[in-house]
């Protein structure tokens, strides 16, 4: 199974012309994703919201992905969350989407049957400019872990993990408790476990910001995504076997 997360920025549409957006949207086709969780929607849920082309960015990516698609609108700057899934492949049982504080934005949460597994799906994107609330959050998040349900947690934390060893830039993304609040309850960060260190947003401060957090399931290959995106992220990418990991020897 392939997840992917990326932030589109500004929604992918600058002025009304949606054609960085159309080639952000090619480019996500072709990664072949079962599930993709994207940050900074922007204004995708509003109704008026009109493409040079023609038609809306929702459905317009719903088309393009060839994916069912959810939008979660966000409590602050237009930066809606959208999730697409694979037809057939991932059915959805349940939307668990959560509008409102403690989150900045929103989260989405899908729970969903995956090759006969119960999975849950979830896109967040973290607090901007504040670790206190990042680490609220996340430890929010711990709501969003079932016991014994596999969990894909993915997104743009804003901050960086745990491994992150700089010490230059701004503090207030040079923040590790948000990223040890998810460790708290069994996450585990996908580009840790298979040692990538590449960074997703390369300035003003080169870190990786877009992650995927896992439990319950075993990650086979994480990469970020290379070329260009149209956007300041570049998109992560993991791949997992939906085969429960075998047990830890203590």
């Amino acid at each position: 199974m392939r997840v992917v997360t990326f932030n589109l920025c500004n929604g992918g549409i600058d002025n009304g012309n949606d054609t960085r957006l159309r080639r952000q949207l090619d480019r996500l086709a072709g990664l072949d994703a079962d599930v993709i969780a994207l940050q900074e929607a922007k204004h995708w849920a509003e109704p008026h919201t009109r493409l040079f082309h023609g038609g809306q960015p929702f459905h317009l990516a719903k088309r393009t992905l060839g994916m069912d698609g959810f939008l979660v609108p966000s409590e602050h700057d237009g930066c809606h969350l959208a999730l697409f899934v694979r037809t057939g492949r991932v059915q959805v049982l349940q939307e668990k989407h959560t509008v409102g504080a403690p989150y900045w934005h929103a989260v989405g949460h899908l729970r969903a049957l995956v090759d006969g597994r119960v999975t849950s799906f979830v896109n967040v994107h973290s607090a901007p400019s504040t670790p206190r609330l990042r680490e609220i959050e996340a430890e929010s998040l711990a709501l969003k872990v079932r016991k014994g349900e596999p969990v894909i947690m993915m997104g743009d934390w804003n901050a960086v993990p745990t491994t992150y060893a700089g010490t230059s830039g701004d503090r207030r993304k040079l923040d590790h408790q948000a990223a040890f609040a998810l460790s708290e309850v069994g996450l585990r960060d996908a580009a840790v476990a298979m040692g990538a260190t590449t960074p997703t947003v390369t300035t003003p401060l080169p870190y990786p910001c877009d992650r995927i957090y896992f439990k319950g399931l075993t990650p086979t290959s994480f990469q970020i995504g290379t070329g260009n995106w149209a956007s300041d992220h570049l998109p992560a990418i993991g791949d997992f076997d939906l085969t429960p990991p075998e047990p830890v020897a203590i």
